[in-house]
């Protein structure tokens, strides 16, 4: 990345550093995303005990058996380290043939010991797709089955958990690289076909074995080995996404991704249930096998793994992942390397330090082991550029570290507290320590290909920014706070920042002595007239479960001119650009799409899941997109064929949410990037074509939501510009091109916000809550311009909340649907209503559930929840 973008990174909170200090403090616990293998081909391995012992004081939460160790396995009962159990090769074809016989197996190698111990996994076979033979092959899925069936048989509810799989190496891609192409070869993908099949309707995950080692020795150059040991580098650009990938495992994991996805099942978890590097090799043949080598992939692997930065196609979220291994091997055939792997050696000592043991798994947010904290300014306490470095290395090793997950570069920006001297060597210095500190304040952290160096002296003793004093960050020895007084400090924290908060909005509405009504009327401006015999019911259409949809039309105002009826449980509705089309969803658990001049239902579409909650039109109006309660996105090309049933097949499903889809809408003027909110508190931008995520949008990130979003509407004027509406009664402002910060946030409503819609002139957005107001913001100041609040009924229990909302094409009217059945039309200038099409005679009789305006602004749509018949 260039460094005036990598100046831009996402400023970290100052309230982040306790949490931090948190972290300190209990920094020992186990990782639920960190395993380790445990082989055992060796004579001279330590007693199950003493494993489990050893397993227990590191940050390991999971442990991989390669068979059945009944040592192991009860030595770890009670712990919170859970384990995979592994069938040998030679045992699946009785286990397929005979549903008797995994009975059997399960009986004596699973069910003596659940729930004592957690047994997550079972591996049937180990690289069995790769081993060349097509019966054991074909055998799987049938094992795997057979396992399932009598777990669930077993009574056990601690059985019936246990997830069945099978683990394989990379040679199963027949396209690694760039990681986009990722597919499956074609002489196993039968096979692969059953067992995915069978992985997705279990929820087993895909295991793999990714090996950037490997990698490096069929490319063993100095700028791949860098990029295997997330190491600084120039980067490698995946010329069919566009991403830019920084290390070798996440392009080998997004490879994997890619070919599930293109198979077909990309909703399927991966579990990486092997990686690492060994310590020693063959001198003349193994390249880079070293002790320093290890410890830098494997201690930079367990610090990204803890950022919790996922891959650039899973984002935000850590890959469960087996490190390869717990102790070297010395009976193992094949190369010097094959016997070297071990983190620990026999003795239970430690190979080399990667961040795992209580005593260095205590770092930051960046990962990695903690290094001791220097001691009056003792040695390894500051990372700054060498003497020898040049302008041009550092230059290259700056943006690497800005662009680093934990780095924070806004100090080194103008005005920023480090941005004096503004220099490259100053800037790179700040940026490398910042990397230094976040990731555990390892010597190897420090390297940047020997273009930094170490230094006990503080390079800039009179600044007190964290980068520049690592104190400011690390606790010291012996003067840690406790618990209790970190709590403390958090509460003040909070209090502190809600008090600046509350300031903050006092000041803003001092600055704004007015709003948009008060100004309005003050220079004169009138009310637009809208008289209810302005509207006029011309057709009744038949559509969702039989119900009646009443079509209106009126012909005075410009700004309306036909309005839609649907009196079936209509959740969302949508208009193609050129207005001629709608497409509506219903929990009757259909899709239809409409001909809004003739009236014509032109698709009925039956959905997999029902309980749809959102739809949306492509803009060239050849597709449409759904979602609900299934956490997907599913797209429909209304030029397919049918099946015999008349069902029209999905072109393309988005999974990758956590929680329900409850909006979705397409980038203007482009058919392959749609944007979806979901209850999992984020939005995601989509590539259509590929069903690939290209960035999320809140989540892990601190300015993101902290409830479910509800609602996104994109800037028609600037479409890399998108706002959306929570449940935490926030509005965030996003940009596309920057998904790692909400641009800013906007407050004012009391609860949950509904609907999100932009202004036609783009600087301004409409907004619809559950504390019965519409209002409508300034994007740019961030200014509550105007509440459109209406006046309780006295037939209300409750006051109505606004469900959805539409501008005018003008916005001159602003269009609320309400709970109570009421459509309110506001003049935004006035904030007055003009017109209740709830009280017309052919209106609704309950809930508006949604309603959306043509592009040219001559037709509004409205669905409701009501049951009525309209003739």
């Amino acid at each position: 990345m260039e460094y005036a973008a990598a100046r831009k990174r996402a400023r970290v909170s100052a309230l982040l550093l306790l949490p931090m200090l948190l972290c300190l403090v209990c920094g020992s616990s186990a990782q639920p995303y960190i395993g380790v293998n445990y082989g055992e081909v060796a004579d001279n391995l330590p007693s199950p005990d003493a494993t489990a012992g050893l397993l227990k004081s590191t940050s390991i939460s999971k442990v991989r058996l390669y068979g059945v160790d009944a040592g192991l396995i009860r030595a770890l009962a009670g712990s919170s380290i859970s384990v995979v159990v592994g069938v040998a090769n030679g045992d699946i074809p009785s286990l397929a043939a005979d549903p008797a016989a995994a009975s059997r197996w399960l009986a004596a190698n699973v069910l003596p010991f659940i729930p004592a111990t957690t047994i997550s996994t079972v591996a049937v076979g180990n690289e069995v797709l790769e081993s060349g033979d097509a019966a054991l092959a074909a055998a799987l899925v049938p094992a795997m089955q057979n396992l399932r069936a009598a777990a669930v048989a077993s009574g056990s509810d601690a059985a019936a958990g246990i997830k069945f799989s099978t683990v394989n190496t990379m040679a199963v891609l027949a396209a690694s690289d760039p990681p986009s192409s990722g597919a499956f070869h074609g002489d196993v993908a039968p096979q692969l076909q059953q067992i995915l099949g069978f992985l997705s309707r279990t929820g087993a995950p895909f295991m793999v074995n990714p090996y950037p080692w490997f990698a490096y020795q069929s490319d063993p150059r100095p700028d791949t080995l860098a990029f295997c040991l997330f190491q600084p580098n120039a980067g490698r650009v995946d010329a069919g996404s566009g991403i830019k990938y920084t290390n070798m495992f996440d392009a080998q994991v997004d490879a994997v991704k890619s070919a599930l996805t293109r198979a077909g099942f990309g909703s399927v978890e991966i579990v990486v249930a092997e990686t690492g590097w060994p310590t020693k090799g063959d001198d003349a043949t193994e390249h880079g096998a070293s002790v320093d080598n290890a410890r830098a992939y494997v201690g930079n692997l367990v610090a990204h793994l803890r950022s919790g930065a996922g891959t650039p196609l899973m984002p935000g979220r850590a890959v469960e992942t087996y490190l390869f291994a717990l102790y070297d091997e010395d009976l193992k055939p094949g190369p010097a390397s094959e016997r070297a792997f071990g983190l620990f050696h026999n003795d239970l000592s430690v190979a080399y330090d990667a961040g795992l043991t209580s005593a260095s798994a205590g770092s930051t947010g960046g990962g990695g082991a903690a290094a001791q904290q220097p001691k009056g300014g003792g040695s390894g306490g500051w990372c700054v550029a060498s003497g020898a470095a040049t302008e041009a290395e550092l230059q290259a090793d700056l943006d690497y570290a800005c662009a680093q997950l934990g780095v924070d570069c806004a100090a080194i920006q103008p005005g920023g507290a480090c941005f004096e001297p503004n220099t490259v060597r100053a800037h790179a210095a700040y940026a490398m320590n910042q990397l230094y500190q976040a990731s555990g304040r390892h010597p190897w952290n420090c390297d940047f290909r020997q273009s930094a160096t170490l230094t006990s002296q503080n390079p800039n003793p009179k600044k007190t920014h964290p980068a520049r004093d690592p104190e400011a960050v690390h606790a010291r020895p012996g003067a840690m706070a406790s618990v209790a007084e970190l709590k403390e400090k958090h509460a003040a924290a909070t209090a502190s920042v809600n008090s600046l908060r509350e300031r903050l909005r006092q000041r803003r509405e001092m600055l704004l002595d007015t709003d948009v009504a008060r100004y309005s009327k003050a220079q004169g401006r009138a009310a637009v007239s809208f008289n209810p015999t302005d509207l006029v019911c011309c057709r009744t259409l038949q559509g969702h479960s039989g119900k009646a949809v009443g079509l209106f039309a009126k012909s005075k105002i410009v700004d309306l001119d036909v309005g839609f009826r649907w009196p079936a449980d209509v959740y969302s509705l949508d208009w193609t650009p050129e207005k001629n089309w709608i497409v509506s969803a219903s929990q009757d658990g259909r899709l239809i799409v409409w001909n809004a001049l003739t009236s014509q239902k032109t698709h009925a579409i039956k959905l997999h899941c029902p309980w749809v909650m959102t739809c949306a039109f492509a803009p060239n109006g050849q597709s449409v997109a759904c979602g609900g309660l299934d956490s997907a996105c599913s797209i429909f090309n209304l030029n397919s064929q049918t099946d015999r049933d008349g069902n029209m097949p999905v072109s393309r499903i988005l999974t990758g949410h956590k929680g329900y889809v409850s909006s979705c809408q397409y980038i203007p003027d482009q058919e392959t990037r749609l944007i979806t909110s979901s209850g999992d508190q984020t939005c995601v931008l989509w590539d259509v074509t590929t069903g690939q995520r290209i960035s999320i949008f809140g989540g892990e990130f601190p300015s993101g939501h902290t409830a479910d979003v509800l609602s996104v509407s994109i800037n028609s004027s600037n479409s890399n510009m998108f706002v959306s509406g929570s449940c935490d009664a926030t509005v965030r402002l996003w940009d596309l091109r920057i998904a790692s910060r909400a641009v800013r946030t906007y407050h004012g409503h009391e609860s949950d916000i509904n609907s999100v819609k932009f202004f036609p002139d783009g600087q301004r957005f409409g907004t619809g809550s559950d504390d019965g107001t519409c209002r409508l913001f300034d994007m740019r100041t961030g200014h509550q311009l105007q509440v459109y609040s209406r006046e309780p009924d006295r037939n209300d229990d409750e006051l109505p909340t606004v469900t959805s909302i539409a501008f005018s094409i003008s916005g001159r009217l602003l269009f609320a649907g309400y709970s109570n059945g009421d459509c309110y039309v506001w003049d935004t200038l006035l904030a007055e209503v003009v017109l209740n099409l709830g009280n017309l005679q052919d209106s609704h009789g309950s809930r508006i559930s949604c309603l959306g305006l043509s592009s040219d602004g001559s037709a509004l749509c409205t669905g409701s929840w009501d049951k009525n018949l309209k003739d």
